[in-house]
């Protein structure tokens, strides 16, 4: 059994850090699932897109309303109908994620978990299902 199946069948699986531990993980899978985490953190040389276009389909999931909150609507459409890829570098500034380390994701992902450390952890857990997202 893989890493990321143990760790999403422990306790920690709800915590901030966990998912921000598992952004390069499930970066690899499929923008459509980066887009259900906290966090995005790429790797300088990722290229982000939603290809399901070209297969007939939209991306289930979340993946399309997830997209547009977080860089509007005219660039969701844009993406998801053009099936343009973005390169890390252009996804910054957008919003698309949130850090682009240079070099190698894992230890930018492993210092950004250690902000969530000295927090309370039901309080962490429950910070983001807190607020409504906007629509």
């Amino acid at each position: 059994m893989s890493e990321l199946q143990d760790d999403l069948k422990s306790d920690r699986r709800h915590t901030p850090a966990h998912r921000c531990r598992h952004q390069r993980v499930r970066a690899r899978r499929g923008l459509g699932v980066a887009l259900g985490a906290d966090w995005r953190i790429a790797s300088e040389h990722a290229q982000l897109g939603l290809p399901e276009v070209t297969l007939g389909l939209i991306p289930g999931g979340g993946g399309t309303p997830r997209l547009a909150r977080l860089i509007g609507i005219s660039r969701a459409k844009e993406l998801l109908m053009t099936r343009r890829q973005v390169s890390a570098a252009d996804a910054l500034p957008i919003g698309l994620v949130d850090e682009v380390p240079a070099g190698e994701a894992h230890s930018s992902v492993v210092e950004w978990a250690s902000r969530f450390t000295h927090s309370a952890p039901l309080a962490v857990a429950a910070s983001p299902i807190a607020w409504p997202m906007p629509s």
